[in-house]
């Protein structure tokens, strides 16, 4: 989903920020700290609690979906429970082509993005060669090109949905072909995900369950991590 730049405008600048009115977000270093908490459950800095939840109500989006974007506050790591990222009914409201930009990959604005992402991605190649490490890129879907299981959630917050989101590989076609050109290897997931795609993400989240990154473990490690493997071991025994 974060492929391409969805805040870019068509003439290449950022757009203003996406917050509410009268709602400030916490700063980078607030949630920094946030991510450096040890205590049991991840702390929820205050600016997280500052959503809109009328503005959300008045928008359109049902409100036991708001319900369930509170019940995530309370505890950032239950991903098992049904909870929804309120940011993502955020976006729902002031990006709701937000899947569309990323996935297709048709609009002025993403394609911009998209331009940015590639220069951002050729500056990694380079420095990490530069620093003397390998590189690997590999390519997460989202839930979307896998099944259609979050489909009908996601037209409930509201976002401006298009069947093609279910089929398309295009963030994929132009990874590979940056990496074909850069001479970077790369791993996609999506195949091995289309194959087997019941339950590899959260219910009511994008984010990977226990079975996607077992799932996505095996796939680095077969067309990627075991090669590496052996030419390290290769190369100790023989400097």
């Amino acid at each position: 989903n974060d492929l391409t730049d969805v805040l870019s405008r068509t003439d290449g600048q950022p757009r203003l920020a996406t917050r509410l009115p009268g709602r400030q977000g916490p700063s980078l270093l607030a949630m920094l700290l946030g991510m450096l908490e040890t205590t049991a459950h991840a702390a929820v800095p205050e600016g997280f609690k500052e959503f809109d939840w009328q503005a959300m109500l008045d928008h359109g989006i049902p409100a036991d979906l708001i319900e369930l974007g509170k019940a995530r506050l309370n505890d950032l790591e239950d991903f098992q429970s049904g909870f929804i990222n309120p940011y993502v009914l955020e976006t729902a409201m002031v990006h709701p082509e937000f899947f569309r930009e990323n996935l297709l990959i048709e609009s002025d604005a993403a394609q911009i993005g998209w331009r940015h992402a590639r220069r951002t991605l050729l500056d990694i190649f380079v420095r990490s060669r530069e620093a003397g490490a390998d590189v690997c890129l590999v390519v997460i879907p989202s839930t979307l090109q896998v099944s259609d299981s979050h489909y009908s959630l996601y037209e409930r917050m509201l976002f401006d949905m298009d069947p093609r989101l279910l089929t398309t590989n295009r963030p994929q076609q132009l990874l590979a072909d940056l990496c074909r050109q850069a001479d970077v290897p790369i791993v996609d997931l999506l195949p091995a995900f289309r194959e087997d795609p019941e339950d590899l993400y959260w219910l009511n989240d994008d984010h990977m369950s226990e079975k996607g990154h077992r799932l996505a473990w095996r796939v680095l490690r077969e067309q990627y991590l075991d090669e590496w493997l052996a030419r390290q071991t290769a190369s100790a025994d023989h400097p």
